[in-house]
Formats: structure tokens, C-alpha cells, sequence
């Protein structure tokens, strides 16, 4: 048990902030507070087959992988809840299909890629006007030389 002095030196005022409640969020003092506990050298080497993240809730895995993208050159996070196709969901072609026992499995592996493969070419090529939408921007000619 802690003594009274030691418990003396820390009041919290009103209004004082000491962080978020995930590191994701919480830009102040994520850098600052990270501890690397070895694990980020591991992802940051590519030649290394230790790839995959794992914890628990809370453990740390976010705040890896955003100090491991401040560390990279061409780094990008993809949340992928942001990919989840949450409204699928509700349709009810999909429900019929599925009370058919139409098997999905491979439907939505390819819709998967398809997404996440979407995500990346939006993030290499962004659109910011309706004349990059349509396709009528600025294009790059490629010439064979």
C-alpha cells in the first residue's frame, strides 16, 4: 500500500486532461507516452515473417501500427470497420439467397478484395472535384520509349 505523501503528490483539478481512452485518439501524448516494447522493429522489418499483431483490447495494437506509420515513408492506415459493408446488411437479395442456402462465402471474399483493393487506388489516386470523378482531370499519358 502506497503512503499518504506518495498519494499526496498527484490531484487532478477540474477540467485537467491526462489522455484519451484510446491511443487512437488521443494525438497529445500517444508519441510522447508510446513504450516500445520491441515489437515495432519487428514490423518495421519487412524480411521478418512476425507480421501480425495480436492483443488483447487495450494492449497497445493501435498505437503500434500509428507508430509504425510515423516511422515509414509511404505508410497508410485503413480502417477497416470503415470497409465492413455494414450495408449489405439489410439487403434483401442477400437475406433471399442465403434462406435459399445459396452458399456467399466466395460473394464475399471477392467483395472484400474488391473494397479493399478500392480503398488503396483511392488513397494513391485521390479524387478532389467532380472532373476527377468523372475521369476528365488531369490525366498521365503513359508513352512506351
Amino acid at each position: 500500500m502506497a503512503n499518504e505523501s506518495t498519494q499526496a503528490q498527484f490531484k487532478f483539478r477540474r477540467n485537467e486532461t491526462i489522455g484519451r481512452p484510446a491511443a487512437e485518439d488521443d494525438k497529445e501524448f500517444l508519441g510522447e507516452c508510446f513504450e516500445d516494447t520491441g515489437d515495432l522493429n519487428y514490423l518495421l522489418d519487412p524480411s521478418d515473417p512476425k507480421c501480425i499483431v495480436v492483443g488483447r483490447t487495450g494492449s497497445g495494437k493501435t498505437a503500434l501500427l500509428l507508430q509504425m506509420k510515423e516511422r515509414i515513408d509511404h505508410g497508410v492506415l485503413i480502417n477497416l470497420e470503415d470497409l465492413a459493408l455494414s450495408y449489405l446488411t439489410n439487403s434483401s437479395i442477400l437475406r433471399k439467397l442465403n434462406d435459399l442456402g445459396v452458399n456467399l462465402d466466395h460473394f464475399f471474399k471477392v467483395l472484400w478484395k474488391h473494397a479493399f483493393i478500392i480503398e488503396l487506388i483511392r488513397l494513391k489516386y485521390p479524387m478532389t472535384n467532380e472532373k476527377d470523378v468523372r475521369g476528365q482531370g488531369n490525366r498521365r499519358e503513359i508513352h512506351d520509349s
